[in-house]
């Protein structure tokens, strides 16, 4: 079955360009939806920063902070 939708010439211009090619309006309009109503879950993230410099970098000063304070005396 299909339905008849209107959109102004803004929102067919915009969704045109979301458009991959040979893909119908049908089929953008279910990829779009379906990536709006899967949650993310934290496991969606995993290994996202893996190869990341800064993040390294960030672990490197970490290691560093944890290493000086260890020598610092203790104060009563």
């Amino acid at each position: 079955m299909t339905k008849l939708i209107s959109v102004t010439d803004d929102v067919y211009a915009a969704l045109s360009k979301l458009k991959l090619p040979g893909e119908s309006f049908s089929k953008l309009f279910a990829r779009l939806s379906i990536r709006r109503v899967k949650q993310k879950t934290i496991m969606d993230y995993a290994g996202a920063l893996r190869d990341s410099p800064e993040l390294d970098r960030v672990f490197a000063e970490i290691l560093v902070r944890r290493h000086a304070a260890q020598r610092k005396p203790v104060r009563l």
